[in-house]
């Protein structure tokens, strides 16, 4: 996959982030504990059709870690500043898991913003602890590692917890805290979310549970809700399905 790859500062923080298309411009956030390219065959089927801007999330990949305590207001925040400085128009925010939770508060906040994806999104609290999610995420991957489901994308995205770990050990313990106090805030921005909101959510999703996506279409006035059959990553394993249902949103 040729790609660029750049660079922004702004609050301390050095954010890297990846382009690659052309077309409408879509902002893709990650999920927590990986970054922009273990989402690699989303991102070059996405860059198909639109301009995709891929960044690594503040805390993970190859950008820094904020120094303070960030929930998703202040991603939020720190994200609008970067939409404004590629001065872009219509821009399609795609968020999974962590990165939807900073999707959802990034639409009440730039008027750029035109849609809204969310995906098994964060941004309400979940029933379990940090730990069991992270526990959950694992016992999924090792699952599908060895029931030979997608092997490949599942030994990525374990790869890259791990690499994480063991490249950046003295803040992990710094982003454990971070992601710990984004998930378990309360927010208020539901009713501020004008744009179309598309809700796509793993059926058998043990993370973030069925209840919290109903939560989310409830919420968010003009939005959609569609299960499909998978887990919590499932859009790392079926990156055509999303495909798909990304493409129908522009009908």
């Amino acid at each position: 996959m040729k790609y660029k790859e750049n660079k922004f500062y702004s609050d301390g923080i050095t954010l890297n982030y990846i382009t690659k298309g052309k077309g409408k411009p879509i902002l893709f956030l990650h999920g927590g504990g990986l970054k922009a390219l273990t989402y690699k065959k989303n991102l070059e089927l996405l860059s198909k059709k639109y301009k995709v801007i891929a960044p690594d999330i503040p805390g993970f990949g190859n950008s820094s870690t904020p120094t303070k305590l960030w929930d998703f207001e202040d991603y939020a925040n720190f994200f609008s500043k970067f939409i404004d400085s590629l001065n872009l128009k219509n821009i399609m925010i795609i968020g999974h898991s962590f990165g939807g939770g900073i999707a959802m508060n990034l639409a009440t906040k730039n008027k750029r913003v035109s849609k809204l994806i969310l995906i098994d999104s964060a941004g309400i609290a979940p029933k379990h602890s940090l730990n069991k999610i992270i526990y959950l995420l694992h016992i999924e991957m090792a699952h599908n590692i060895f029931s030979a489901k997608n092997e490949e994308i599942s030994l990525t995205i374990s790869s890259d917890f791990i690499t994480r770990f063991f490249k950046n050990s003295l803040t992990v313990s710094h982003m454990f805290k971070i992601t710990n106090n984004a998930l378990f805030k309360k927010y208020t921005c539901f009713n501020k979310i004008t744009q179309p909101t598309f809700i796509f959510w793993g059926y058998n999703d043990e993370v973030f549970t069925r209840d919290i996506a109903k939560k989310f279409n409830k919420r968010i006035k003009n939005s959609q809700l569609e299960y499909i059959n998978g887990e919590h990553v499932w859009c790392l394993m079926m990156p055509e399905k999303l495909f798909e249902l990304i493409l129908k949103t522009d009908e």
